[in-house]
């Protein structure tokens, strides 16, 4: 379902992001949750200004940038001025989300009962720290040859075993989504990582039918649709994806 914005005491937001990236994906549903859509040139009460960083050019290590808006050389950031009119400059991802939530009021992170937000936790996690981080251009292009191969390969391992367990995990829930019929923070990084984990050549469709169900459910809604890589003002013609392999064991 769509969600409408509550009132908020914070102002002048803007989103320094890369069009295929993943954590600013999810921090851009969020968003988009907020009723905040993406404005090249400023903000206003409806957008947030959006400033394209281009990873594959290093842009994100211009001094610039690492000085003034992310120490780490990295995307997503989220700038925005409080009634007071002081700037605040937010990285990562979940902490971005865990922000708007708050200021927002938004209802993905609900505190109750404590186990299933413990689950929201724990399935955003996966994708979070235990799978994205290592398929991510950075490591890729560190890792020459290995046992997997390639960097590509190194990538598309952990993005398996990430997305088996995810697998496991949302198929306990007999809702729509992964928790229930509710839109959490867990579908906030899932549809970004299944977009991801396509271009990596997983067959997503035929090997996690309950993720492929729950994205399928994702993408009938404005929010996930609106903050989508093709609609994002730096949004290039994408490569053919990667030629789809056998998983082992088949």
């Amino acid at each position: 379902k769509n969600q409408t914005m509550p009132s908020s005491d914070y102002t002048d937001f803007t989103l320094y992001s890369y069009w295929r990236s993943s954590s600013s994906y999810r921090v851009r549903v969020a968003l988009s949750l907020c009723s905040l859509t993406p404005s090249l040139s400023s903000s206003s009460s409806t957008t947030y200004k959006y400033v394209p960083v281009h990873l594959v050019k290093a842009e994100q290590k211009a001094s610039q940038y690492t000085t003034t808006q992310n120490g780490l050389a990295q995307v997503p950031t989220l700038t925005c001025k409080d009634s007071s009119g002081e700037l605040h400059t937010i990285t990562q991802s979940l902490a971005i989300i865990q922000f708007l939530v708050s200021a927002f009021g938004l209802d993905i992170l609900p505190p109750s009962p404590p186990h299933l937000l413990a689950a929201i936790w724990q399935f955003s996690e996966v994708i979070n720290s235990g799978t994205q981080p290592l398929q991510n251009f950075t490591p890729m292009k560190m890792i020459k040859e290995s046992e997997f191969g390639t960097g590509r390969d190194f990538g598309k391992h952990f993005i398996v075993k990430g997305l088996d367990y995810l697998e496991e995990l949302a198929g306990k829930s007999t809702g729509k989504l992964v928790h229930n019929d509710e839109v959490t923070m867990s579908e906030l990084c899932l549809i970004p990582q299944l977009y991801n984990a396509r271009r990596f050549g997983v067959e997503v469709e035929k090997d996690y039918p309950r993720l492929f169900a729950v994205e399928a459910e994702c993408l009938k809604m404005r929010c996930f649709v609106e903050a989508g890589p093709d609609k994002m003002p730096d949004a290039q013609e994408p490569p053919p994806p990667a030629k789809a392999e056998k998983r082992a064991g088949e």
